[in-house]
């Protein structure tokens, strides 16, 4: 009996068909893949954003900009009448002569010994240099460090920058109090006010002896005020 395939069961027949429809299928799918990825509409619109973008956002400017303010100036560290100098006076004194030209040479001159009258110290006299100038307790070292311990730097001639040297001098009375305060030269109405304030504040002084008495004796201190 010979064997007969049917018709419907031979797939042979359209297994060329079948390629030809996958090959046609791969190749759509393949050209929308394609197409997709490669939309020029697409590209064109995002370029076109980069540049819109770029265009505004590229902007060069030059602004002068001021300095900054330079800082404060430090505060002063300290405040103190840095140097204080006490010097002494020196008085030069020539006693004068005079003599009578018009004397006639044979005129007989009476000559009359002449007493020495002991010297009368006036009280209210003020001298410059006597035999002994008067002390500050302690000494001059003393002295400086009670000026420097109690003046004050004035704030307003601080904070301007005022600084200099005060000259003044005082009369140390008798019985060593400090008297008429006299300032000689000064750099600021300020700095001579303070000066002047603790001067009339030292305690008494060993007053200056002449021929074994105390007098009145001036005595003068240059005041260095100085900012550090």
């Amino acid at each position: 009996m010979e064997l007969k395939k049917s018709p419907k069961a031979d797939l042979e027949r359209k297994r060329v068909l079948f390629l030809e429809i996958g090959l046609a299928i791969a190749l759509g799918v393949v050209w929308l893949m394609f197409e997709w990825s490669n939309d020029p509409g697409k590209v064109d619109e995002i370029k076109f954003a980069m540049d819109q973008e770029l265009e505004e956002d590229v902007v060069i400017t030059r602004q002068d900009v001021p300095p900054p303010p330079p800082p404060p100036p430090p505060p002063p560290k300290q405040q103190v009448a840095d140097v204080i100098e006490v010097t002494k006076e020196k008085l030069d004194v020539k006693d004068e002569i005079q003599v009578d030209a018009e004397a006639d040479e044979e005129e007989e001159v009476e000559v009359q010994e002449i007493e020495e009258e002991e010297e009368v110290i006036e009280e209210t006299k003020v001298f410059i240099r006597v035999e002994q100038m008067p002390v500050f307790p302690g000494g001059i070292k003393a002295l400086l460090k009670y000026l420097g311990k109690n003046i004050n730097y004035p704030q307003v001639a601080a904070d301007n920058g005022v600084q200099g040297k005060v000259y003044l001098k005082f009369v140390v009375e008798k019985d060593g109090r400090v008297g008429e305060v006299v300032v000689q030269r000064s750099p600021d109405k300020l700095l001579e006010k303070e000066a002047v304030r603790v001067v009339k504040t030292l305690p008494k002084f060993k007053p200056g002896m002449q021929r074994g008495k105390p007098v009145r004796v001036w005595y003068q201190v240059p005041v260095t005020f100085r900012l550090q």
